[in-house]
């Protein structure tokens, strides 16, 4: 099985994203892929194990801001990438490469250029839209994956919705009918 990227990556020593959002610990990086410059978040041991958190639509990597610090602690080599059109990775013009799977090779060859996860499977951790390409890397080089996780959650939406809905574990335990939000059932109301 060939496991070269498909692209040639430009590597930009020591370039710096221009973008002002900051992730704790975190280094902010920008790499040409494919004619594309990509920005990146990475951080984290680099024996450790390898994990790429992939941005939902209308989010970027920043929308991972903080999931990654934590993972960083536990010991995980953490990569954050913002897709082609989003944050501050190039926004080119058309249709062309915006697609998974082309998505799925800019990232793939990203990681390859950096020496991201130094040659061990890689988990993937996917919000929204960026399950397809993550699922695509991992069923097309299922020998670089150590694991898939699709995760959909309102991240526009969560300072809104935590005024709403406690997070708390009695809350998870209860659900939404327990947890106050039902008038219709004789417990509910008691709640």
């Amino acid at each position: 099985m060939d496991t070269s990227p498909p692209f040639k990556p430009v590597p930009e020593m020591g370039a710096r994203a221009p973008s002002s959002a900051k992730i704790p610990g975190f280094d902010s990086k920008m790499m040409t892929v494919a004619g594309v410059r990509l920005h990146y978040w990475i951080a984290g041991d680099p024996d450790g194990m390898p994990v790429v958190l992939w941005h939902g639509f209308l989010s970027t990597g920043y929308g991972w801001r903080d999931v990654a610090p934590a993972l960083v602690k536990a010991g995980h080599s953490v990569l954050i990438p913002d897709m082609r059109g989003y944050g501050d990775s190039e926004k080119p013009a058309g249709n062309d490469g915006y697609d998974a799977r082309a998505l799925a090779d800019e990232c793939r060859t990203l990681a390859g250029a950096i020496g991201f996860g130094r040659g061990k499977k890689l988990i993937h951790a996917a919000h929204d839209m960026g399950a397809l390409p993550a699922l695509i890397w991992c069923a097309d080089h299922s020998d670089e994956a150590a694991g898939l996780l699709y995760i959909e959650a309102p991240v526009m939406l969560g300072p809104v919705l935590r005024q709403v809905f406690s997070y708390t574990p009695q809350a998870m335990v209860q659900g939404l009918c327990g947890g106050g939000f039902c008038r219709s059932h004789p417990a509910c109301r008691s709640v």
